[in-house]
């Protein structure tokens, strides 16, 4: 009957584990990967609904992944025996067998982190509540086992199980803690396992320290109880001298700080300046007297850029009249899918090195361009890249739309879905 339910309890935790991570999975189509979250994935503020609810939705998933967890190993504690062991090995001095938890509890982080940080970049946030559960229940395996080898002989198999999963528990939550506070990133692993390690042997320490046979004499007692409270002492002091380091500023390196010369009777030579690169010279302005009307134009975008999550591209305006004409100000930029605009918030835009873009007329001689410049950030797979995009600029509120002529093979370009926000600039001449 114990063998039936300790399967159960594991197929219940195993499931559990795969809900967990199907959700991040899922989660990781809407971050792009190896790129910045976008900004609702922790918040709803300033979320779009569609997004917000298959977000919030992803969070419900794992917190119910995370009740089966937590029911299955409840079962698989009630499953394993209570009854106090035969054996005669004498138990290992609680030094050694913490020692031994902290050292022997970091190899399993160490060879669990490569997919676990797979499975944190794709699902974001949401990949963390599996790889902590993923990583509390390995390392409970881990000290359970090491339990039985160094701890009492006696030690009821459940006792020993359910020691594991505390003392794993105590050295995961504390590594979350580090792992969460400023100033202790992704490549801070020295920090992070050596709290986990400690951690584990201190709490390993404290229970052998509390439930090993007490001394008789008087002395012997007070040196265990002195002993007992010193263990959580020195992790508390530890935790306290970690977040004060945190909270402090950095300290600037040496070589930032300005060296001041002693001061010399002859007057310094000045070295002689770099020869300063040719700048290319800016095109001459075109005289234009009159506005150019959207027949006197054709519109494309020649390509789009990204990296780390931000998109630019160009949508270039070429005068394909006979005589000069001028554009000036911000076009009216609108993205069809599926038979309907998109409803996309439209901000300032900004020039190529990212200053504030400026309003100013632009005169086109014959096949001559002008340039407004179009910048948003991925929603990865929230946006819909199968049903295809066309676009149209007008070059004021009032005029007619014009079909633009995208180059590129995708049906749809633009990685951006209602709700979403992008920034125009207004038209500037070439800028090289």
């Amino acid at each position: 009957m114990r063998g039936r339910l300790r399967l159960v309890a594991v197929a219940v935790t195993l499931l559990g584990l795969g809900v967990m991570v199907a959700a991040a999975v899922r989660a990781s189509s809407y971050i792009p990967f190896l790129e910045p979250e976008p900004p609702c994935a922790r918040s709803a503020e300033g979320c779009p609904a569609d997004l917000d609810a298959v977000l919030r939705g992803l969070w419900w998933q794992i917190g119910v992944g995370g009740v089966l967890v937590l029911v299955g190993v409840v079962l698989v504690a009630v499953g394993l025996s209570g009854r106090a062991g035969k054996g005669t090995r004498p138990a290992q001095h609680p030094v050694v067998h913490a020692v031994a938890a902290g050292a022997t509890s970091v190899p399993p982080v160490v060879v669990g982190s490569y997919p676990a940080l797979l499975l944190l970049f794709m699902g974001g946030a949401h990949g963390l509540p599996a790889l902590a559960a993923g990583a509390w229940l390995g390392q409970a395996a881990v000290l359970t086992a090491l339990d039985r080898r160094l701890g009492c002989a006696d030690a009821s198999p459940r006792r020993t199980a359910v020691v594991g999963l505390v003392v794993s528990a105590l050295g995961i939550g504390a590594t979350l803690g580090v792992f969460l506070l400023d100033g202790a990133p992704l490549g801070f692993w020295a920090l992070l396992l050596m709290t986990d390690g400690i951690t584990v042997a201190l709490g390993v320490l404290l229970v052998r320290l509390a439930s090993d046979p007490w001394p008789v004499d008087p002395r012997g007692r007070l040196r265990r109880t002195a002993a007992v409270c010193a263990a959580p002492a020195v992790g508390l002091l530890g935790v306290v001298a970690l977040v004060a380091d945190q909270d402090q500023d950095p300290v600037p390196p040496v070589a930032s700080r300005p060296i001041t010369a002693p001061p010399s009777l002859e007057p310094p030579v000045p070295a002689p300046a770099p020869p300063s690169p040719t700048a290319a010279p800016e095109p001459a302005p075109v005289a234009a007297d009159d506005p150019c009307a959207s027949g006197d134009l054709s519109f494309t975008v020649t390509g789009i850029d990204g990296a780390m999550g931000a998109r630019a591209t160009s949508i270039v305006a070429r005068n394909v009249g006979a005589v000069p004409c001028w554009v000036e100000g911000q076009p009216v930029v609108a993205l069809v899918q599926g038979g309907r605009p998109l409803a996309l918030t439209v901000e300032p835009g900004r020039t190529p090195s990212g200053d504030p873009a400026s309003v100013q007329r632009v005169g086109l001689a014959p096949g001559g361009a002008a340039y407004a410049l179009l910048t948003w950030r991925s929603y990865g797979g929230w946006a819909d890249q199968e049903t295809p995009q066309s676009m149209t600029v007008a070059l004021t509120a009032a005029a007619l739309a014009v079909p633009v002529q995208v180059a590129d093979g995708s049906p749809a370009p633009f990685d951006i879905a209602d709700g979403g926000t992008w920034a125009v600039a207004p038209w500037a001449p070439p800028w090289n």
